[in-house]
Formats: C-alpha cells, structure tokens, sequence
C-alpha cells in the first residue's frame, strides 16, 4: 500500500514562550491550570500543549505531576532567558 503519512501538527505564536516564561518567572512554579488562567486572554487562544514540550525539551522549563495535576517550573536557564530580554539592547554610540 503506497500512500502519504500525515502529521498533525500546528504551529504556536512564538510570543507564547516569551508570555509562559514570563508568568513563571514571577511565580517560579505553578500548577498547569493556574498558568492558564493567569496567561491574557490573547494568549489563552493562542495556547498550544506545543509550547509547554518545547521548553522542556529546551530546559528553560521542567514539568512533574503532583497528585493528578501537571506543575511547571522555571529553570535557572529560562530565568536567564526572561532576563537577557528584559535588558535594553546596547546603543552605539559613536
């Protein structure tokens, strides 16, 4: 049998990583449903599960379960990753 295999697959807004991280830099570690509902409303509909795996695989988030409920927490490399975007770029100044 010949055929195509197709994936499913759908593509995230790259600002959600930069929206999840920024949550879990003030609040170190919560609870899936408590980041969601603390994520605008904006990015509420732009959530894909996609983005969460990424990080991980990127290590700037970890993720466990507690009970029944998936935590996810900001590494010390997804700290520094919100912070090299909070710095202001170098001017050059000649």
């Amino acid at each position: 049998m010949g055929g195509y295999v197709t994936e499913r697959y759908s593509m995230y807004d790259p600002a959600l990583r930069g929206a999840v991280l920024n949550v879990l830099a003030r609040w170190k570690q919560l609870p899936l449903s408590d980041l969601f509902q603390l994520l605008s409303q904006e990015d509420k509909l732009r959530y894909r599960d996609d983005v969460l795996d990424d990080l991980v695989w990127q290590g700037l988030i970890r993720s466990f379960f507690s009970g029944d409920e998936m935590v996810v927490a900001i590494t010390q490399s997804g700290e520094q990753w919100v912070q090299s975007r909070e710095q202001p770029a170098p001017r050059d100044v000649r």
